[in-house]
């Protein structure tokens, strides 16, 4: 996970426990492990239930080293990385085996990864999020573990996935009237399937404010993770219709959580 604490920061409209940061949870490496700190409400108590939302995680459980700071908060790098109980070290990723077959692509763009200030593990860059991108002003984190996750295929956190959609509306929908008044997004942070289940009426309350801002037909992209695979939902509240797409065979009936 990452960290995603900044001062006055509140877990799920409450504020965090003291001695406690704000962790997202995008992968999980034990299935039966337990969340430091039990969700209350909707009993929650597996760190598998809370991949794609925000838990509150002890402060002597988060190991940070120095930090590096540049100019603008979209150049602030820190080096982040996470021990488990018995002080144990584990990988985020694994290392392609010896003689395994490495596209070219993929060697060209960790060279140039290690080449700039994100070469050290543990690394992130703060990106910040206006507010006309989800409804609400928020940052994103990326790091290093996140950009080989993008080259060596494997599952992509929430950070990634907003990473994208910033890059889409820096690139099309800023100061464009015509796609900005068309297409819009959903944040994965604040409705997933963790808080579909733990908090439904939070995730309503979100979206319903999301939709009401709307004053034209607009088409809201949803980005939601399924436990192990994205989908993407386009909603058009106005003819009350959503639109479901999947990279993989599967119909939507096949997410009962999604229905919800």
């Amino acid at each position: 996970g990452k960290v995603h604490n900044t001062s006055g920061d509140l877990l799920h409209h409450r504020p965090l426990p003291d001695g406690h940061l704000k962790v997202s949870v995008d992968v999980v490496l034990d299935k039966d492990a337990l969340l430091p700190i039990p969700d209350i409400v909707s009993e929650t108590t597996l760190l598998r239930d809370a991949i794609g939302s925000f838990v509150a995680w002890p402060l002597d459980l988060i190991f940070i080293d120095d930090e590096v700071f540049a100019q603008g908060s979209q150049q602030l790098s820190q080096k982040i990385g996470s021990r488990q109980k018995n002080k144990r070290d584990l990988p985020v990723t694994s290392l392609p085996k010896k003689g395994a077959f490495v596209p070219r692509y993929q060697i060209s763009l960790e060279t140039l990864v290690d080449s700039s200030d994100m070469a050290t593990a543990g690394a992130i860059r703060l990106l910040d999020m206006e507010e006309d991108i989800f409804g609400y002003s928020c940052t994103e984190t990326i790091g290093k573990e996140d950009l080989e996750h993008i080259f060596r295929h494997q599952e992509l956190g929430v950070g990634v996935i907003h990473t994208y959609i910033r890059f889409l509306y820096d690139n099309f929908t800023r100061g464009n009237d015509q796609l900005s008044n068309r297409f819009r997004f959903v944040s994965s942070s604040l409705v997933n399937k963790a808080l579909i289940c733990r908090e439904p009426d939070s995730c309503r309350e979100y979206l319903v404010k999301r939709f009401m801002a709307s004053s034209t037909n607009n088409l809201y992209l949803w980005p939601y993770n399924s436990g192990c695979h994205w989908l993407l939902l386009a909603i058009d509240p106005l003819k009350e219709v959503v639109y479901f797409l999947n990279s993989i065979d599967g119909e939507w009936t096949n997410y009962p959580d999604m229905k919800q």
